[in-house]
């Protein structure tokens, strides 16, 4: 407030005696000229301070704690407190007064940034992360203390978008929110494929972490495959020893179809392109189907023994292929299931195989337990597991029509038996790690005709990347978001883990083996050079420099003072703890690709290395100089760094987007010509 004085001066600015016009359930006392308190019992709520400058004052209010006296706020309520007044005296007397208008607004957490997780995709992996860059998200809650993180309660018995061993992965939420498992099962408890558990202090420690557990493998990339003409395939064979699927897209993923009869190779194929039987157009009693998964397929499958058709004669056994492929949840739809009354049902006996290759023999694979198997009929989906049942026959009710489903060992691995089996019946198979042949026995019951065979490949070289949606909730019940990011890489030699093999730095992936992408570091100093391809590359512990080259990469530090650099394409790094130093290249100004800079601390040392881009500029003033400008993308504590290589401002290029902690600023690293200095924007 400016006073104005008339002929006389001003004496006196305070605050009126009167503080009646102060409201919002608060006790107000006037405690000096310049002090007056708002009290909620024997807690200050609010501290009003009066400062005066000559004729000006200012009014300073304070919110010491929390003011629970508001109605069921949301993030942008104001609840208002009422006015103070302000009196102006000058030296004869006479008095002028300004008031001033009190609010407060309810108070709400900012955003955080989970450091992201990378382990590797196996049993008994595990990792612990911090829940925020700077190690506590207590200092996000703002006033309204405690605050309770947790997962997204959208995710509690979501679809993952994930399968383990074909199964679809389900997310549940235990804890009151605070640990996420994925399973196979069905529930919490059956069939866990990883925990993720958020440890959280409730206090201003930097020790808020999140530890991830791997209890299975997620199953990498994977393709779907029908095996029919609008897929690109085309059929081999009919009324022949054998037939087949052949790829007509060059993927050379095939389908080798040949028949068994009493437990061995024997017999014909009788089918088509849709469905089909063994010796006639029916699987009867005796008689099996085998499906090998095989890549380029070839051969006659006519009859080459100049005799017998029999699929025995080992002239007719003349089909070649260059080895087999995996797969998990292979379907196969069974029909013509009829006569025996008026409910004609089929039992049906799966096995599943691992073929050894080195030959084109088939049916002489290592014996596999099957752990699942899925049931599809009338539009409608039923599963169930080796670890939900174990080997009591149990009944499912899918599409109206009751199934029993029964695990049994022969041989020291399990099959399954499918008793009810009707027509247009489908029906998915799924082991621990897949296979790549697998046979259906008539068990019992009315003979049936199979076919419409399709199945999932997947790549056990694809990383997995998982996005976990997070909520910090303030003690009035106020939020905000944050995503945990989780990358979980192959097994060797797609990852070189440091914490397993010996690693000499620097070292550059590839050089022990063509398929080295992905490096996982351990506590000691390590020097990373990435390919060509996209890289994932985590230093862990120590102080370490990781170079991704080429590729779309992401680079985590992790803990110690690190050094990433980026390299060509659009590449994601994040520093972790510690003074980091991130290294934009030139590539990025000059095809205007913009990296991210995914954590940045000013207050722990990190620097954003740009000398690459300009070159020995001299001692400027990157900012006034027209060097680099920071903007605002509109996101919560998100900037884009802007370039203009030779200064300025007038020709400027976006070259990264970084995300920094709420009001710091960024150290920029340049080369001067007798030295590199850094210039705080």
């Amino acid at each position: 407030i400016t006073f104005t004085p008339g002929s006389d001066a001003i004496s006196t600015i305070v605050f009126s005696t009167d503080v009646s016009n102060l409201s919002g359930g608060l006790t107000w006392v006037r405690v000096s000229d310049t002090q007056i308190t708002g009290s909620d019992g024997g807690d200050t709520i609010v501290t009003l301070d009066l400062s005066v400058v000559g004729d000006v004052a200012t009014v300073t209010a304070t919110l010491n704690d929390n003011y629970d006296s508001h109605p069921s706020f949301t993030a942008d309520d104001l609840q208002a407190l009422g006015s103070v007044t302000v009196v102006a005296t000058d030296t004869d007397g006479d008095e002028a007064e300004g008031t001033v208008n009190l609010s407060v607004s309810d108070d709400v957490p900012s955003s955080f940034n989970p450091q992201s997780g990378t382990l590797l995709n196996e049993n008994g992996a595990t990792y612990v992360g911090a829940l925020d860059f700077d190690g506590n998200v207590d200092n996000n809650v703002g006033a309204d203390q405690n605050g309770a993180i947790s997962f997204a309660a959208a995710l509690d018995g979501a679809d993952s978008g994930l399968t383990s061993g074909g199964l679809a992965i389900t997310y549940y939420l235990t804890d009151g929110g605070a640990t996420l498992v994925g399973t196979t099962g069905g529930d919490a408890s059956t069939g866990i494929v990883f925990t993720v558990e958020l440890n959280h202090d409730t206090s201003d420690a930097t020790d808020d972490s999140y530890t991830v557990t791997m209890s299975g493998t997620v199953d990498g990339g994977q393709t779907d495959i029908v095996f029919d003409a609008n897929s690109g395939y085309a059929f081999v064979g009919g009324n022949d020893p054998w037939s087949g699927f052949t790829d007509g897209s060059g993927n050379n993923l095939d389908l080798l179809l040949t028949p068994m009869d009493g437990g061995v190779s024997d017999g014909t194929t009788n089918t088509n392109a849709n469905s089909g039987g063994v010796n006639d157009s029916f699987i009867d009693a005796g008689e099996a189907m085998r499906l090998d998964f095989v890549n380029d397929l070839s051969g006659n499958p006519a009859n080459s023994g100049g005799g017998s058709a029999d699929y025995s004669d080992g002239f007719n056994q003349d089909h070649t292929f260059t080895g087999h492929y995996n797969v998990n949840g292979a379907t196969a739809t069974f029909t013509g299931i009829s006569g025996g009354g008026s409910n004609p049902i089929s039992e049906i006996r799966i096995k599943a195989f691992d073929d050894p290759d080195g030959d084109t023999t088939v049916g002489d694979g290592t014996k596999e337990s099957i752990t699942a198997v899925s049931i599809m009929y009338n539009a409608a989906v039923g599963t169930l597991t080796f670890d939900a049942i174990g080997t009591t026959a149990t009944n499912i009710t899918v599409g109206g029509v009751t199934f029993t489903v029964q695990f049994v060992m022969t041989a020291g691995t399990y099959d399954v038996l499918i008793d009810g089996v009707v027509s247009d019946t489908q029906i998915a198979t799924f082991t621990a790690d897949g296979y790549n042949s697998v046979e259906f026995h008539h068990e019992s019951g009315q003979d049936f005709q199979i076919g419409e065979f399709g199945t999932t490949v997947t790549d056990p070289g694809e990383p997995v990347q998982i996005a976990l949606d997070l909520e910090l909730t303030d003690a009035d019940g106020d939020s905000s978001t944050g995503t945990l990011d989780i990358n979980l890489l192959p097994e060797a030699p797609a990852t070189v883990d440091a914490n397993s093999v010996s690693v000499t730095s620097p070292y550059i992936l590839g050089t022990n083996s063509a398929a080295e992408t992905h490096f996982l570091g351990s506590g000691a100093n390590e020097d990373i050079t990435g390919t060509a391809e996209t890289n994932i590359m985590f230093g862990g512990g120590g102080n370490d420099t990781l170079n991704g080259l080429d590729g779309l990469d992401f680079l985590s530090g992790g803990d110690g003072d690190d050094v990433l650099i980026g390299g060509l394409g659009s590449d994601t790094m994040e520093g972790g703890l510690g003074a980091d130093t991130f290294k934009v290249d030139s590539d990025s100004a000059g095809l205007t690709i913009e990296d991210v800079i995914a954590d940045y601390n000013y207050g722990e040392g990190d620097v954003v290395d740009l000398s690459d881009l300009f070159g020995a500029i001299g001692a400027v003033d990157l900012d006034d100089d027209g060097f680099v400008s920071i903007a605002s993308t509109g996101n919560p504590n998100e900037y884009t760094i802007k370039v203009d290589t030779d200064g300025g401002g007038d020709s400027y290029v976006d070259v990264a987007i970084i995300t920094i902690d709420d009001g710091n600023k960024i150290n920029i690293l340049f080369d001067t010509g007798q030295d590199q200095d850094v210039d705080v924007i």
